[in-house]
C-alpha cells in the first residue's frame, strides 16, 4: 500500500469476498468430483447384474449419467443421471440446501421389455413434470389429487386407488425424498427422480430391488420378453 494511502475497508471485504469464494469453488469442486466418483461406483455396484456394457460420461464440473443399453430384464435400457449439489457455489450452495432442500440427485430413466399397464404421475410440484405431461394431465382430464401422507400429488387417467402409495412404500425407505415417479406406456417406461440414496446406509442391490418391486407392480399380465 503507497505510503499514506487510507485502509479501505469496502475494497478489502471486496478481496476476500472474491478471493473466498474462489477458494471455496476449488474445494467444493473437488469434493464434487470425489463424491461423484464415489457414487458412480455405487451404481457400478448395484447394476452389474443388468449388463456389462456400461457407458458413462461427465457433463459440467460435477454431474453425470451412466448408461447400459442393452439391459437385462425387467429393463430393454436404462440411463441414471447423477445432479450433484452446488458445492462449489458458495451463496447458492448453501441456500438450495437450507431452503430448497437441495441434495444429490438420481434421475431413473428405463424402457421396460414389458411397459406398465398404467399411466401415472406422482409429483412434488407440477414444474418438476415435463411440459408434453402436464398437457396430456390437462387436457385428457387426468384424476389429480393429494397424497397428504407422502406430501406429494398423483395424476392418472383413471383413479389409481393405492397404487401410488404403494409405490412410493417400496422406494421411499431407500432415499430421503422422491421428487418425482411417472409410470408410462410410452418410453420412457418410469422414471423416478429422487435423493441419491445413502451409500452408507443403503446398499445399492437393496435400491435397485425396490425399483423392481415398483416395476413388477406396475406391470403387464406377460411376463415374457419383447
Amino acid at each position: 500500500m503507497p505510503v499514506g494511502a487510507e485502509f479501505d475497508p469496502g475494497l478489502a471485504l471486496l478481496a476476500f469476498l472474491v478471493g473466498g469464494t474462489g477458494f471455496w469453488y476449488v474445494l467444493g469442486s473437488r469434493a464434487n468430483r470425489r463424491i461423484g466418483w464415489s457414487l458412480l461406483q455405487w451404481l457400478r455396484d448395484g447394476t452389474w447384474a443388468y449388463g456389462e456394457r456400461a457407458q458413462t460420461n461427465w457433463f459440467g464440473a460435477s454431474n453425470f449419467w451412466f448408461r447400459i443399453d442393452p439391459a437385462r430384464r425387467p429393463f430393454r435400457r436404462f440411463q441414471v443421471t447423477v445432479l450433484l449439489e452446488p458445492r462449489d457455489m458458495a451463496f447458492w450452495g448453501l441456500f438450495a440446501r437450507l431452503l430448497l432442500n437441495r441434495r444429490d440427485l438420481l434421475v431413473l430413466r428405463g424402457d421396460l421389455r414389458n411397459p406398465p399397464r398404467y399411466e401415472l404421475e406422482v409429483f412434488d410440484r407440477p414444474v418438476n413434470v415435463p411440459a408434453e405431461v402436464r398437457r396430456r394431465i390437462r387436457d385428457e382430464g387426468w384424476v389429480v389429487r393429494k397424497l397428504p401422507e407422502f406430501g406429494l400429488t398423483v395424476a392418472s387417467p383413471n383413479d389409481p386407488g393405492s397404487l401410488p402409495g404403494d409405490l412410493l412404500e417400496a422406494v421411499s425407505p431407500c432415499t430421503r425424498r422422491v421428487w418425482r415417479l411417472a409410470l408410462h406406456r410410452t418410453a420412457p417406461h418410469i422414471v423416478l427422480v429422487c435423493h441419491f440414496p445413502d451409500p452408507a446406509r443403503v446398499a445399492p442391490a437393496d435400491f435397485f430391488a425396490a425399483v423392481e418391486r415398483v416395476i413388477e407392480r406396475a406391470a403387464t399380465v406377460s411376463t415374457g420378453d419383447r
